[in-house]
């Protein structure tokens, strides 16, 4: 219910952009913070974050996935997060064997690559301008 009160106001990438932008240090900050309030606040940020994101994701490519090959482009883009809950797990089990942080960090890191992409990427969007001049 946020997404509609949210992005007229500030735009799917500004959204996406804070929601990629909060998930990296909440994931890094999991494996360090003790048992029971801090994990459940991070989770909720965590889960906030990325419901942010994924709607505003979904937007964009709507938006500028050229109309004869959108649906090609979002069968990908399910495609490659498919591929991902499948290979995450998998890896974070082998992560978690040599360190109990090492998942969480790990998925901290490969958070940075798309938090870089959507601050650099332009794209055709009608939305608030909320960067400084």
């Amino acid at each position: 219910g946020l997404i509609r009160i949210l992005e007229p106001k500030f735009g799917e990438r500004n959204l996406l952009r804070v929601g990629y932008l909060l998930q990296a240090p909440i994931l890094a900050s999991m494996p360090f913070v003790t048992p029971w309030w801090p994990i459940i606040v991070g989770a909720i940020l965590l889960g906030t974050s990325s419901g942010i994101a994924q709607p505003s994701l979904s937007s964009i490519i709507s938006k500028n996935a050229p109309a004869d090959i959108r649906g090609s482009i979002f069968g990908i883009n399910q495609s490659l997060g498919s591929l991902a809950r499948i290979i995450g797990p998998f890896t974070a089990n082998i992560a978690y064997a040599y360190s109990p942080a090492a998942p969480y960090l790990i998925a901290a890191a490969i958070m940075i690559l798309p938090t870089i992409a959507v601050w650099m990427i332009k794209l055709n969007t009608n939305e608030p301008n909320l960067e400084p001049s």
